[in-house]
């Protein structure tokens, strides 16, 4: 898989850096980073903060991520953790193209 590898090394940019993940105009997530990508548990609240890999995130901001066409764009929102926790986040995202078709959202969030 070509996403793993990208994803992981961008983590290293900045100890801000929480994730960078690629998700559709839909908000589907298919890869989420290794910290992110544990198996499903019988706590949902673990699950929601540990297994994200294959998730819908359809919220506003996953979708807007997606969907962005533009250079980049740049989201605050609260991600959510599970259990009603959530946190302040910072999301950058830019559009993937393959072979000049829009294709997917790279994000990037962190932490400030």
């Amino acid at each position: 898989m070509l996403l793993p590898p990208v994803q992981e090394e961008l983590l290293g940019l900045d100890p801000k850096v929480v994730f960078c993940a690629a998700v559709d105009r839909n908000g589907d997530l298919p890869t989420h980073n290794g910290k992110f990508s544990r198996p499903q548990g019988a706590d949902p609240v673990w699950n929601a903060a540990h297994a994200r890999n294959r998730r819908l995130f359809n919220d506003r901001t996953g979708l807007a991520a997606g969907r962005n066409e533009r250079r980049f764009l740049l989201q605050t929102y609260r991600r959510d953790m599970g259990g009603g926790r959530r946190v302040l986040m910072k999301d950058l995202s830019a559009p993937l193209t393959v072979q000049g078709r829009h294709w997917r959202g790279l994000r990037l969030a962190y932490s400030f």
